[in-house]
Order: structure tokens, then sequence, then C-alpha cells
């Protein structure tokens, strides 16, 4: 799945759960995935980031300079992510997977491709 495309269903799919913000996923991942080296992977982890209410990363290694300000997140959230948040992302991550399989088949079906179930 494009890492564009991921941003757009990990943020629908937090809406399925109380403990995360689909709304604060949508902002942060589109304001901070630009901030890490790798552009893929700013997506989803901006994304995830906004969603969990928490700032990833920090300092980083940067063109061989230690980078202090390279946070995704929201300024206030808190640092870091809890063995909670990583099973919590877990379910996020599956759920994604599941909205993205039915998109794409719903994309198969309206596009007349579906040579398996005919």
């Amino acid at each position: 799945m494009p890492a564009r495309i991921s941003w757009l269903f990990l943020s629908g799919a937090a809406v399925f759960y109380p403990q995360l913000s689909g709304s604060n996923a949508l902002k942060v991942g589109w304001r901070d995935h630009f901030k890490l080296p790798s552009f893929n992977a700013g997506w989803c982890e901006a994304t995830v980031a906004g969603a969990l209410k928490i700032k990833l990363c920090g300092p980083i290694w940067r063109d061989g300079r230690l980078a202090q300000n390279v946070w995704l997140g929201r300024q206030g959230d808190r640092e870091g992510a809890t063995v909670k948040d990583i099973q919590l992302v877990n379910s996020l991550a599956l759920t994604s997977s599941l909205i993205g399989s039915g998109f794409t088949m719903v994309m198969l079906c309206y596009s007349g491709f579906l040579p398996f179930f005919s």
C-alpha cells in the first residue's frame, strides 16, 4: 500500500478506537510527514504519533549531525510509546489493512476486473 494512502487508512481506522484520535492523526500526518529522511516512513510514523497523541522520533542523526528538533507529533504531547501504545498500534495497523483490502476489492469490482469471482 503506498505510504500516502496508508496515511488516510490509518487515520480512518483510528476512528474505531476510543483511545485514538482520527482527526489528530490526519492533521499530524499531513503536517509532519516530511520531517524524516525517509519520505515514505514519515507518512505512517507521523500519522501514528498523531493517533496516539504522543511525540515520536526525537533527536536523530541527519547528514552526520545530531538533529535535536525532529519530533513527530504535537508540542505538549508525551514523548515515546508504552507497551500498551504498541499493542494498540498493532490493532490499528490490522484495522487499516482490512480497510485497505476492502477498498481495493470495491475498486476491483467497479473496474470490472474480478476474474476469480466470475
